[in-house]
């Protein structure tokens, strides 16, 4: 049997040698699967398996998303106790709200110009238009975290209850 392969000099393909298929060729195939097969079964049971890495990654994401929970629940108790100001709070959320959306309309006004003074601007008017989605997507998180804020302030018991029976106690150390 002849192998073909590719000559790196060109496009053409050359004739590289003839292989022998006799005894001594399919022997050694034989031991080479021999030899991976032993060898992979030992590292399948040398190495944890993939369920443990998936468990310890379940496991830390049950974390992160605890100590996500209580430090929101944290916020929200400092802002219902009054260690916080809300009207600061709100009004912070709203004062970014309205820088965005002022950056929003400089980008839409510079795409208009940009498009009347110059066609081959492709580039800059795509950044722009990205920019711009950027920040509508961060004025919405910004809008609905206030407003989730403010629901579980005008019902905190509630959400405390909620965040006691979902996370077990408000300590941070546990």
């Amino acid at each position: 049997m002849y192998v073909i392969v590719p000559y790196l000099g060109g496009n053409a393909f050359v004739v590289r040698r003839k292989i022998d298929m006799g005894p001594t060729f399919w022997i050694g195939l034989a031991i080479g699967a021999i030899v991976s097969l032993i060898a992979s079964l030992f590292a399948n049971y040398l190495t944890p398996t993939f369920s443990d890495f998936m468990n310890r990654g379940r496991a830390s994401f049950v974390e992160r998303s605890r100590k996500k929970a209580l430090r929101k629940y944290a916020e929200v108790e400092e802002l219902h106790s009054g260690k916080f100001d809300r009207y600061f709070f709100m009004m912070n959320g709203w004062g970014f709200v309205m820088l965005y959306i002022i950056l929003i309309n400089f980008g839409l006004t510079t795409i208009v110009f940009i498009t009347i003074y110059s066609q081959d601007q492709i580039y800059m008017v795509s950044a722009i238009l990205a920019a711009c989605l950027f920040l509508v997507i961060k004025i919405t998180y910004i809008m609905l975290n206030m407003g989730l804020v403010q629901s579980r302030l005008t019902d905190f018991e509630q959400y405390k209850q909620k965040t006691v029976e979902r996370w077990g106690s408000m300590d941070q150390s546990s």
